[in-house]
């Protein structure tokens, strides 16, 4: 929708009158010397409406700005599908844009998920489930291996076992389930 009609709708105006005062807000005229010296293009709207409406023009460049920059780090992941993009552009509040894009929003590189890249994701749930089962939490009962296909104890090449903590903390489904304590 363009900016001056739904504007025009918001504050009651006519269309002509939100873009004359669109321009000369653009223009860098100040709210007070438009309402005190430009009120033959304004329809003489006092000042406090010409600020509620410079900070809504405001707010809704930033919305389209930041829907753009969502709607394209979304494809750029290869992730937008049609009824995305159709939530996306009924969005009306910047909150709304940023509920949409939190499943998609890149996650911090954390020591759980550097184990997880190594390969420890197993080893870790079957650290975790047989130390549950027995009752204590020692690092000293890991085994010396992880497992591989067969069952057998293997360690990936380049994993990292002091990652292997962190991992055991967050359980794989992410939620937070124990602390070990440190040594």
């Amino acid at each position: 929708m363009d900016l001056a009609k739904q504007l025009a709708g918001e504050f009651s105006l006519r269309p002509g009158q939100v873009e004359n005062i669109i321009s000369l807000i653009d223009a860098g005229n100040t709210i007070p010397f438009i309402a005190r010296y430009r009120k033959e293009q304004t329809g003489s709207v006092d000042d406090q409406l010409l600020r509620q409406l410079s900070e809504r023009l405001g707010y809704l460049r930033n919305l389209e700005k930041r829907r753009g920059e969502i709607r394209a780090a979304i494809e750029e992941q290869g992730k937008l599908t049609e009824p995305l993009a159709d939530a996306l552009a009924a969005a009306v509040t910047l909150a709304q844009l940023e509920d949409l894009y939190r499943p998609y929003r890149p996650k911090r590189k954390t020591r759980a998920s550097t184990a997880r890249e190594q390969g420890l994701a197993p080893l870790a749930v079957n650290f975790f489930n047989n130390n549950l089962r027995h009752g204590h939490l020692k690092f000293h009962a890991l085994p010396a291996h992880g497992l591989d296909q067969d069952g057998q104890m293997q360690f990936p090449p380049a994993a990292d076992l002091k990652n292997l903590g962190p991992l055991c903390f967050f359980h794989p489904q992410g939620n937070i389930r124990l602390r070990f304590p440190q040594k």
